[in-house]
């Protein structure tokens, strides 16, 4: 074990306070190469959730969330699957970028129209959860867990013939054991993570499973609701944050997830702003639009990983729906 830092040398010893992942410095890593030279890989996330009718059947609830039906909550949800998913997938197919779409098994089963208009258009299926506000907590039992992970992968697998490949708690909630449990079932990857700019593979048990990074600070759930920030400041961000990832991705890849919600970016104001991301991402020479599961698949063909994840399933779809744009705006399959 190294000896931890003391008075001008090491403070604190070299790992993590848990055995999920090594600690990593970006700097430090071989080069991370994506599809025909990008270097920049950007997910767009669609969140289409639904809310309990009863909240009290989600179980545990943060402090101060109502224990009654909030119609102006629960109505607000749904327009993300009547509405503000179209819309916001009619600004992604413009610009040639698939959709990755976390949805609740409740719209699953309810909203067929919605799933099919995901596939048929080159989207990625992602777990969700039962509801959006049926938060993954330490306060759940294992099992109750496992069986709540395990219920996104049968719902989805009975409505389209294959298991998502990716995982992404309702919030972005997680308990301590999610990693080892969504790797046991059979998740490939989760998107909930925030601390980095690459994927990165985290230790699951006998397991390995890939971490996806996406921040809050690129989430329109976070920026909007928790940050109270407007449409047009959560635009601007996203254009900085892009600027700085392509100024910094010379020497390696980086990875961008845009993090939206059916039912907030797809309101008809605030879709302009992200309307208008799209087309600056679009324009920039080296940035890649792709799915999740894309991304994934690049990140681990480029690690050249020494095995391949225990739990790596082969049912992904053989064409890549991944767009790399130029800089004269032509778009290229990958």
């Amino acid at each position: 074990m190294t000896e931890p830092y003391h008075r001008g040398r090491r403070l604190v010893a070299d790992g993590m306070d848990h055995r999920l992942y090594p600690y990593s410095a970006l700097p430090d890593r071989p080069p991370l190469r994506w599809p025909h030279g990008a270097r920049v890989a950007v997910v767009v996330a669609v969140a289409v959730e639904s809310r309990l009718t009863d909240p009290a059947a989600a179980g545990w609830r943060p402090p101060g969330a109502p224990a009654w039906l909030d119609v102006s909550v629960a109505s607000l949800a749904d327009y993300g699957s009547r509405v503000g998913y179209f819309r916001l997938a009619g600004l992604l197919a413009e610009v040639g970028a698939p959709a990755t779409v976390p949805i609740s098994d409740t719209v699953v089963r309810t909203a067929p129209r919605l799933v099919n208009h995901v596939l048929e258009h080159g989207g990625e299926l992602v777990g969700h959860g039962p509801t959006g506000d049926h938060l993954v907590t330490s306060k759940l039992t294992g099992a109750a867990e496992t069986g709540l992970l395990a219920g996104s992968l049968a719902v989805l697998g009975a409505a389209t013939g294959s298991a998502p490949r990716g995982w992404s708690g309702p919030g972005m909630s997680e308990s301590d054991r999610t990693p080892v449990l969504a790797a046991e079932v059979g998740y490939d990857y989760l998107l909930d993570w925030g601390n980095d700019d690459q994927p990165y593979q985290m230790r699951a048990g006998e397991r390995s499973i890939v971490s996806l990074p996406l921040s809050v600070d690129t989430s329109d759930l976070f920026v909007l609701g928790g940050y109270a920030q407007t449409p047009w400041d959560f635009g601007d961000a996203l254009r900085a944050h892009l600027d700085r990832l392509l100024a910094e991705s010379t020497g390696t890849g980086t990875c961008l997830t845009v993090s939206l919600h059916a039912h907030l970016s797809g309101q008809a104001h605030q879709s302009r702003y992200v309307r208008r991301f799209l087309e600056y991402a679009a324009g920039l020479d080296g940035v890649w639009f792709a799915r999740a599961s894309d991304v994934v698949d690049a990140y681990l063909a480029s690690t050249a990983s020494s095995r391949e994840p225990a739990n790596s399933r082969t049912n992904a779809p053989d064409r890549s729906f991944g767009m790399l744009r130029s800089r004269d705006g032509a778009a290229e399959e990958v």
